[in-house]
């Protein structure tokens, strides 16, 4: 009996050890991943911004909207 119990516990342990390299792996990979998605993102960022500064158009008077459009809006679509 003591027999099977050892074979289990070896047995347990090869698969603790086969998770922990998995997790690691893993680990590894999503560092990776996340690593070159937030270059990404700072590349896209510092297109926009550069593309922002340079199309920057002032907001007039015809472009704003009045307040009383704005409750009138609120009146139709807001939940009641």
């Amino acid at each position: 009996m003591s027999a099977m119990v050892n074979i289990w516990l070896r047995e347990l342990t090869k698969l603790r050890e086969k998770i922990q390299l998995e997790k690691t792996a893993m680990k590894k990979a999503n560092h990776l991943f996340f690593k070159s998605i937030s270059t990404q993102q700072h590349e896209e960022e510092e297109e926009y911004v550069a593309k922002s500064a340079s199309s920057v158009v002032p907001v007039t008077a015809e472009k704003r909207v009045s307040e009383e459009t704005i409750f009138m809006l609120m009146d139709r679509f807001a939940p009641s």
